[in-house]
């Protein structure tokens, strides 16, 4: 059954393809990929995937204040639908989705595009720069926890800013890191 979230990001994709961006049909995971990406060159571990007990960061406290910050910033610009680059497996998507915000997901690493689209999310198995959105077409941009794994986060900052409309917003969140000894 489709929700709210649902609508929002199947008007979102209309509204690209209205603009003559083209989506690929859902791989038999429901993964829409772009085109073969080289997983090795990417510096998150990909086996962070396979673990299955990463899978629940998604649950809990840290996931629930982080998702109601973000989904604060979006809400006071009028804003129900981002879209996530670097999504993981969900641990942002997922509890923005229950709070009311739409997310499409864009994630290079299949295993993790792959646990988010069967969790029913529009997920692109991409990065930003290949999946060639038009210039000035989305309003809500999240890199969340993703900077950090970037050996040239300019490019993807560039990308980001001509993706981004006039009044576009670009939310990002680094970890938070606590020590003690």
């Amino acid at each position: 059954m489709l929700d709210a979230t649902d609508n929002f990001v199947q008007n979102e994709i209309k509204r690209l393809q209205e603009l003559g961006w083209i989506l690929p049909q859902p791989d038999r995971n429901g993964v829409r990929k772009i085109q073969n990406i080289d997983e090795t060159k990417i510096s998150f571990p990909a086996a962070q995937y396979e673990d299955e007990s990463n899978l629940n960061e998604s649950e809990g406290i840290w996931a629930e204040v982080r998702a109601n910050v973000f989904a604060k910033i979006l809400k006071e610009n009028s804003i129900d639908l981002i879209w996530e680059v670097g999504a993981g497996h969900g641990n942002v998507a997922i509890p923005l989705k229950k709070i009311g915000i739409a997310t499409i997901a864009i994630e290079p690493l299949y295993g993790g595009a792959k646990i988010l689209a069967s969790k029913g999310f529009c997920v692109l198995g991409s990065t930003l720069e290949l999946a060639a959105l038009p210039d000035s077409c989305i309003k809500a941009i999240g890199l969340f926890d993703v900077l950090e794994h970037l050996e040239n986060p300019k490019m993807l900052l560039r990308e980001v800013m001509r993706v981004l409309t006039s009044e576009g917003i670009l939310i990002t969140s680094v970890p938070a890191i606590v020590t003690g000894k």
